[in-house]
Formats: structure tokens, sequence, C-alpha cells
């Protein structure tokens, strides 16, 4: 991982990234991502989204924002401006997994084809760990992975996730759930 986390609630900075609040400029790099085969393989039903689920999406994200003090940040790289993804956090219902408790947020990632393997994913959400467990007090986070993401995988790992066990996703799909109790 890399360095310590400084910013406000709308702007986080790593040593390489600038995490925003998800806002309308988000808009291009979400359709783009949410049009990947390659991305979207291990999203809800492995499937691309029509316009209607793009938009529906991008609204339901800037919507967290107004009703939680929280949400969906954009990935960008400090040194080239380079548009790499997003790192989010959500607070799901219990219907999301049945392994969820009071209190728990999801932690999640989507990077673009263009930023895989630079460890970008793991910087972004060791940065929005800290915000979790810090500004927001929650209890206990989690991730909901596909079987078949290894590096997502990797990814809770190195935040110190453990695996809760399987489940089923909204879309039929398998999925591993893992998670990390707050600090004591």
């Amino acid at each position: 991982m890399h360095g310590p986390v400084s910013g406000g609630a709308d702007v986080l900075l790593t040593d390489r990234l600038e995490l925003r609040r998800w806002s309308e400029d988000d808009r291009r790099g979400w359709t783009e991502l949410c049009r990947d085969p390659e991305v979207m393989r291990f999203i809800g039903a492995g499937v691309t989204w029509d316009a209607d689920q793009i938009a529906a999406g991008f609204e339901r994200n800037l919507l967290r924002w107004e009703q939680d003090g929280f949400g969906w940040r954009s990935i960008r790289v400090r040194d080239t401006g380079q548009w790499a993804g997003f790192v989010a956090l959500n607070r799901l219902d219990a219907a999301a997994t049945r392994m969820m408790r009071p209190g728990d947020l999801e932690i999640g990632w989507w990077l673009a084809r263009s930023a895989w393997g630079r460890g970008y994913a793991s910087e972004a959400a060791a940065a929005a760990r800290a915000e979790a467990f810090g500004r927001l007090a929650c209890t206990r986070l989690i991730a909901r992975v596909r079987p078949e993401n290894a590096a997502s995988a990797k990814v809770a790992e190195r935040l110190g996730m453990h695996l809760l066990g399987g489940d089923v996703g909204r879309s039929g799909e398998p999925i591993l759930v893992y998670g990390l109790d707050r600090p004591r």
C-alpha cells in the first residue's frame, strides 16, 4: 500500500491518486466502464449495461452523496489527471447479502482497463477503508467479489479482509463476501 490519506470529505489524496466526490464530470468515464465487456464480466450479471441502466446507475451514485454524505469517488492519477475508475462506499440493504449486519458498509472498485495492474485499486480502496473506519465510524466493511475475479479478491485481502463465505448476488450470480471489522 501507498502512504497516508489526506484531504477532506469531498477529496481524498494518496501518494498517487486523487479520489473525488462523484459528480457530473464522471458520466463519460462511467458510461465507458459500463459498456466495456472486460470490466463488466465481473459486475452483476456479467454483461454490459444498456443506456437506461447506465443512466439510472449514474443517478443513484450521485444521490448517495446527497442522502448519506459519502458514496462513490472518481479515481484520478495525480501526475497525469488520467481518470482511472472509481472506488465506492455504500450502505446496502440486508437483501444485498445475508452476511450484512446493521452498520456495515460495502466497499467496491471498478477500474478502467487502462488502469489495471498498477496497484490503483488497492491504493484507492485503502483510502476508502480509512474513511469508512475514521470519518464514517463504520463497524464493518464488506466486499462482494465474483469467484472468478482473482484480482479483486487480492485487493480485498490486501485490505485485511477475510472471506466470510459464499452468497448469491442480485442477478443470481455467485459471489464471495469478504469482511473486515473496525479496528479497536
